[in-house]
């Protein structure tokens, strides 16, 4: 119960709806023609020194239910194929939203994103996910300047045409 003393439960069911007096005759609550809303249940994962032991905890998560996975980089990991593909080993890449965030090498994960998909015959224009290009929110968060948004420009550019289901 909340501090006022209204009972209230961690979620409700269409049964408990239906036995609200208060709403007798209100009809549904949402139209019909509305599409559901895209939630994905996302983990977050910080690769570390041992990308192959985070690729467990990937594969562990996606058997419990994740949809994304959202990879947190530090200036420490450095995102080239090398080190993506054991962080990525055995996944279906073109049905797992993969999210990289905190690396101002987005150019450098999009081609590794490319070789993987067509290393396993994927057609990348199925991937689904983000590379984090985000330099301006690196900026702010970091203080690093951004020297240039002509590579940023060329990266989107690339990206909607050969991955449309990705976002920069």
């Amino acid at each position: 119960s909340t501090d006022e003393g209204v009972e209230i439960r961690p979620f409700y069911r269409q049964e408990d709806i239906e036995s609200l007096d208060y709403l007798e005759g209100v009809g549904q609550l949402r139209d019909d023609t509305e599409a559901p809303n895209h939630w994905a249940i996302c983990q977050d994962i910080f690769p570390g020194s041992d990308p192959a032991d985070q690729n467990h905890r990937i594969r562990t998560a996606l058997k419990g239910g994740a949809d994304a996975i959202r990879i947190i980089l530090d200036d420490t990991f450095i995102p080239r194929l090398d080190s993506i593909q054991p962080l990525l080993d055995g996944l279906p890449l073109h049905e797992t939203e993969i999210i990289f965030q905190g690396s101002m090498m987005a150019d450098t994960i999009f081609e590794s994103l490319i070789t993987l998909s067509e290393n396993k015959g994927v057609d990348p224009s199925r991937l689904i996910g983000s590379p984090g290009a985000d330099p301006l929110g690196k900026m702010v968060t970091t203080g690093y300047p951004v020297a240039s948004l002509e590579n940023l420009g060329k990266l989107v550019r690339r990206g909607l045409e050969e991955t449309p289901g990705m976002k920069m």
